[in-house]
C-alpha cells in the first residue's frame, strides 16, 4: 500500500485539473487544505517574487529565464489579488494512496505515470511512509510540510470535477456564450442524470461580473416556460444604495465613492468629497495607476480588467456635509453591519459594494428599467435620482 504525494504543480491548470487524479482507479486521494494568513501569505509571495527576479538576473537558460518571467508575473497579479481581498492563499497538501486490489504488479507504476501525465511532479516520500499513512485520512495532523504548496483560492476552487468548461443541456436555456471556448452556454437545471441529483444551484463571481443578470435572465426564462419563481433578496444592495441616493439627493458618481470613512454616525452626517466614474480612458491619454494599493483611493484603477476613477467632485460647492434623516442612519448601519461580517473588513472600504464599487453597468441598468415602468417621481439635475424604492 505505497503512498504518494504531489510534491509540486503546474505554473497553469485548466478547470476540473483534479478530476483525473481523484479517478484514478484503485486509490485513496485526500486533499488537506489550511488558510494562509493574510500578512503571511503576502511576505511569502513578495519572497517568491524576488527569487525569481533573481533568477531572471543570474540563470544562462532562455528558458529558465524565460520560465522565472512568466512566474514572476503571475506572482504579481496573485499579490495585487491577495492585497485587495479578492483572493485567499491556502497551503495544500495531497497525498495518494494506492492499493492492489487487481493483484497488478505494475500498479505502482500505473499510478505514478496517471498522477504525471498533467505535468504534476510526484515524490514516493521515501522514508516518510509513516508520516504519509497519518497525512492519508481526514485528520488536521500536518506531517508533510516539505510537500505542502501555496495554492490561490480560484485555482483550489478549480479542482473539483464537477467544474466544467461547457455546458450544453437538452432542453435548456440559451443563457451566454462561454468566455473560454466560446461554445454556446445553454442550462437545464432541471436535468438528472448521475452527476445532478437535484436543482440546487450557486452563482459565483467577482463583483460587477454579471451575476444578477445571469440569474433574471435564468428566472425571467423559468417563469415564461411556467415554473413558479419565488425570488428573496436578503441583502438588498442596491436598494441600500437607492434609498440612500433617494433620501440624501446626492449624485450617483458620489455615492458610488462613499466610503466608511465618509460616515460620521456621531454628528450624523455624511462628507461628500469625491466622485467616482467607471469609464474607459480616452484615447491618447495616459493612465497613471493610483500608487494607493487602497481600491477606493483618488486615481485611476483598474481592477479585473474594469477602469474606474476617483476624483474630487466637479465643482468646489460639491464638497460639502450632508445631515443624514433617521432613515439613512437606519439604512446605513444595517449595511454597515452586514459588511463588518466581512473578516476583511476596512474603513476604506466603499459603503456600497465594499472592497470594489458597486456595478455603475447595473446602476443604470436599474435606473432604466424605473424609467421604463414610468415610476419616475422627479429627476435631480443630470444624474440625480429619485424613484420608487419598493420596485427595486
Amino acid at each position: 500500500m505505497p503512498l504518494f504525494a504531489i510534491a509540486d504543480y503546474p505554473l497553469y491548470v485548466y478547470n476540473a485539473w483534479g478530476a483525473r487524479i481523484f479517478n484514478i482507479p484503485n486509490t485513496k486521494v485526500v486533499l488537506h487544505v489550511t488558510l494562509e494568513e493574510k500578512n503571511k501569505a503576502i511576505r511569502r509571495i513578495d519572497r517568491v517574487i524576488g527569487e525569481m527576479q533573481t533568477k531572471q538576473l543570474t540563470s544562462e537558460r532562455a528558458s529558465e529565464t524565460s520560465a522565472a518571467d512568466s512566474h514572476r508575473e503571475t506572482m504579481e497579479v496573485l499579490l495585487e489579488a491577495l492585497q485587495r481581498g479578492n483572493e485567499s492563499l491556502l497551503n495544500v497538501t495531497l497525498t495518494v494512496t494506492a492499493y492492489n486490489y487487481l493483484e497488478d504488479a505494475d500498479y505502482r507504476r500505473s499510478v505514478r505515470r496517471e498522477l504525471t501525465i498533467n505535468n504534476f511532479k510526484v515524490s514516493t516520500l521515501y522514508g516518510l511512509q509513516q508520516n504519509a499513512f497519518a497525512m492519508s485520512g481526514l485528520t488536521p495532523t500536518a506531517k508533510l510540510k516539505n510537500y505542502t504548496t501555496g495554492i490561490n483560492s480560484s485555482s483550489l476552487a478549480a479542482v473539483f470535477p464537477f467544474v466544467r468548461t461547457i455546458c450544453m443541456d437538452n432542453g435548456g436555456f440559451l443563457l451566454g456564450t462561454n468566455y473560454d471556448s466560446g461554445y454556446p452556454f445553454i442550462l437545464n437545471i432541471w436535468k438528472r442524470d448521475a452527476l445532478h441529483q437535484n436543482s440546487n444551484a450557486m452563482v459565483i463571481g467577482l463583483p460587477g461580473s454579471g451575476k444578477s443578470y445571469f440569474l433574471k435572465t435564468l428566472a425571467l426564462n423559468e417563469w415564461a416556460n411556467g415554473t413558479k419563481v419565488i425570488i428573496l433578496d436578503p441583502e438588498a444592495e442596491y436598494r441600500y444604495f437607492f434609498s440612500f441616493m433617494y433620501f440624501m439627493e446626492t449624485r450617483k458618481g458620489e455615492a458610488l465613492a462613499l466610503t466608511w470613512q465618509d460616515v460620521d454616525f456621531a454628528k450624523q452626517e455624511v462628507r461628500i468629497n469625491k466622485s467616482l466614474n467607471r469609464k474607459q480612458p480616452e484615447k491618447g491619454v495616459e493612465v497613471v495607476l493610483a500608487t494607493d494599493p487602497t481600491s477606493s483611493s483618488m486615481g485611476w484603477h483598474k481592477i479585473n480588467n474594469r477602469n474606474y476613477e476617483v476624483t474630487t467632485p466637479k465643482n468646489k460647492t460639491s464638497i460639502r456635509r450632508v445631515w443624514m434623516t433617521e432613515s439613512v442612519v437606519k439604512i446605513l448601519k444595517d449595511l454597515r453591519e452586514e459588511s463588518e461580517k466581512d473578516y476583511d473588513f476596512a474603513e476604506t472600504d466603499f459603503v456600497f459594494g465594499g472592497k470594489l464599487p458597486l456595478s455603475d453597468q447595473t446602476v443604470r441598468r436599474k435606473m432604466d428599467e424605473n424609467r421604463r415602468y414610468n415610476i419616475i417621481v422627479k429627476e435631480i439635475g443630470a444624474s440625480g435620482y429619485k424613484g420608487n424604492i419598493e420596485h427595486l
